[in-house]
């Protein structure tokens, strides 16, 4: 039984939802303003626009573009609601030339968020058509921001949305390539710190001592100059050999005598 009464209660809740998506936008109440004041106010704040001299537009902004941040803080604080009217005139000056001449109001139309009510006039123009948009707050429908934008085709768009993707895929591989060769880098730049060390270090090194020339080789020792006693024995025994072969001294010559 609470099944069902809770499935009737979620189906009424359901068509209470359809009917207020299909309540007419002309008829709906906006926070103490109707639509057909909301469109009053739409038109009359363009005509305003349209009146005044683009080169007085021009002078206003830039003369309030060249304060500092603190002065435009301070003249916007002191003047209620020049804040929107400058960014309505700088989005003015950047459609005007490409919108070409003004031929009339085209269509309106109101949308209510939880926060805010966005009222859009489209104006028709020799170019392209023009929205002029006011977003107003909800809680006491002040004016929050105003702007001037021209309407593009779907095709426009579609061509739009195509550049900004190659041009963001082109910047991503490009930022890869440079990415690439920066890392290919590093190996020369190793090699060229290495050479360089190398060349620091070899200037660093204390020079060496020239190799010590080779010490000449010692003269043999002189013979020991022969005494009176190896004389003697040296005549003994050549005549001992002398008499034993039978030849004369002067035939042989004894150079060495080894005792046993």
């Amino acid at each position: 039984m609470r099944k069902r009464i809770l499935a009737m209660l979620l189906l009424c809740l359901c068509f209470l939802g359809l009917t207020a998506c299909g309540e007419d936008p002309k008829t709906m109440d906006y926070n103490g303003k109707s639509y057909a004041e909301l469109q009053e106010t739409s038109v009359g704040y363009w005509e305003s626009l349209r009146e005044i001299d683009m080169a007085q537009i021009e002078q206003l902004v830039t003369e309030i573009n060249s304060y500092s941040e603190a002065e435009q803080v301070a003249l916007f604080e002191a003047n209620e609601g020049l804040k929107e009217q400058v960014a309505l005139f700088e989005s003015w000056m950047d459609v005007s030339e490409q919108a070409g001449e003004y031929i009339g109001v085209k269509d309106f139309s109101v949308t209510k968020t939880g926060k805010s009510t966005t009222a859009e006039l489209t104006l028709d123009f020799e170019n392209r058509p023009v929205i002029f948009t006011m977003v107003y707050s909800n809680r006491d429908m002040s004016t929050e921001d105003m702007t001037v934008d021209l309407v593009y085709t779907t095709a426009e768009k579609m061509q739009k949305a195509g550049l900004n993707t190659l041009m963001g895929m082109g910047t991503v591989f490009a930022v890869l390539i440079i990415i690439c060769l920066i890392i290919s880098c590093f190996s020369l730049i190793n090699k060229a710190e290495r050479r360089l060390k190398g060349g620091s270090e070899e200037k660093k090194e204390a020079p060496r001592t020239a190799p010590a020339r080779a010490t000449a080789a010692p003269a043999p020792a002189a013979a020991p100059a022969p005494t009176a006693d190896s004389l003697e024995l040296v005549a003994v025994i050549a005549a001992a050999i002398a008499a034993h072969t039978g030849q004369s001294t002067d035939d042989f010559v004894v150079r060495s005598i080894k005792r046993r």
